[in-house]
């Protein structure tokens, strides 16, 4: 793990070969456990003071296609479309959103990407940006922090265009059927055909129907040992 960095308004900034980089803002710093290949910046929005404002809202709130989910939470269903266009504004992509935690620490987690990946000054750039728009919006009575981060090297697959997106790379993909089933398929992912995820599991391929895809997400392939020690 790296020292420190001073950054500006007081904010330090800490980081290391694989772990996360974590920005810490305002007098209350969010304590995360350490995930490998996170990049992210947490702001506790009751904490900071703003000086300025960035653009007026537009209140476009956007469809898409996404791959079966449990309901979302009220505050990412009122919010997801204008953090998603605001990301989009400063060339980012909205992978997920999530809320939660108990209340007086509660958690608004912002997930983002681009082709390119996501650093540590990218997620502090939106933090600022996006702390402005849920003050204007308020979705969210009390105190509560906003995590701004890389989606990690096992990256959710949200929408049906994920799956051809990341064709040929290793994925996991858990279904439901209707009688309530669970059922967790790993391999290499090889795209969308007819309403299904194609995945090659060994010498087999599996079809598994969108409907029923209840989550997924990419697997990263670590180098093998064996190989890494040779050269």
């Amino acid at each position: 793990m790296a020292a420190d960095e001073a950054g500006p308004r007081g904010q330090t900034y800490e980081t290391g070969l694989y772990g996360p980089a974590l920005a810490h803002i305002g007098h209350f710093p969010l304590a995360l456990p350490g995930t490998h290949g996170y990049t992210w910046a947490v702001v506790n929005l009751r904490d900071f003071s703003w000086e300025w404002a960035f653009r007026p809202l537009s209140f476009c709130f956007s469809g898409r296609p996404n791959v079966k989910q449990a309901a979302k939470h009220p505050v990412v269903e009122r919010i997801e479309g204008e953090v998603e266009q605001t990301l989009r504004d400063f060339g980012y992509e909205l992978v997920q959103i999530k809320f939660g935690g108990p209340p007086g620490n509660q958690t608004l987690s912002v997930y983002m990407d681009t082709p390119g990946g996501v650093t540590t000054n990218d997620c502090q750039y939106m933090t600022e940006r996006l702390s402005v728009l849920l003050d204007v919006l308020d979705p969210i009575s009390g105190s509560y922090h906003l995590l701004v981060s890389s989606p990690g090297i096992n990256r959710p697959l949200t929408r049906d265009e994920d799956f051809a997106r990341f064709a040929g790379r290793r994925a996991a993909v858990t279904t439901r059927d209707a009688e309530g089933k669970r059922a967790t398929v790993r391999g290499s992912l090889q795209g969308l055909e007819d309403g299904q995820v194609v995945l090659q599991v060994g010498e087999q391929v599996e079809r598994l129907p969108l409907d029923e895809v209840e989550q997924a997400h990419l697997v990263h392939e670590w180098p093998d040992e064996t190989e890494t020690s040779a050269k």
